[in-house]
């Protein structure tokens, strides 16, 4: 997708590792999903790696999510996404996806109270409400990991 060790990350490959990862959720998930989350899930698809070129210019790879938060914020708040489905996206773009490539990959099973917490922390701001279920929560974890999966699986 991207060189880092030459600065080489051209919008055309962001734009098809970005195609790839949507075909990856439609022919894998899509249909696996009650139909609330197509949207939203596809929105985080489309802004995971916005801020992944300038990182590659400015030579940190490894503050790569902070610029993906920054551009994928931008892109959202230019879209007209309100703040709460913003608040939402960012978290599995963010943390949620780190999170589950440590609990998925890595098998890193510290990751996994730590997604929890970040899962209800996401959720009460996205819903208005400390009352977080046990499907909520997992519904949100479920979304990180698909991403996650689809990404992983696009390289």
């Amino acid at each position: 997708l991207c060189d880092w060790s030459s600065d080489v990350c051209s919008s055309d490959l962001i734009a098809e590792h970005t195609e790839t990862v949507l075909r990856n959720f439609d022919e894998n998930f899509a249909d696996k999903l009650p139909h609330q989350y197509l949207g939203p899930l596809r929105l985080a698809i489309l802004a995971h790696d916005l801020g992944k070129p300038a990182a590659v210019v400015n030579k940190e790879k490894h503050k790569q999510k902070d610029y993906n938060l920054t551009q994928a914020n931008d892109f959202f708040n230019r879209i007209g996404i309100d703040n709460n489905l913003q608040a939402l996206l960012l978290g599995v773009i963010g943390d949620g996806v780190e999170l589950s490539h440590r609990i998925l990959v890595k098998k890193d099973e510290s990751a996994v109270l730590q997604m929890r917490d970040l899962a209800t922390r996401t959720l009460s701001q996205f819903l208005g409400t400390t009352n977080i279920n046990e499907d909520q929560l997992n519904s949100f974890i479920k979304m990180c990991e698909i991403l996650q999966t689809c990404d992983g699986g696009a390289y």
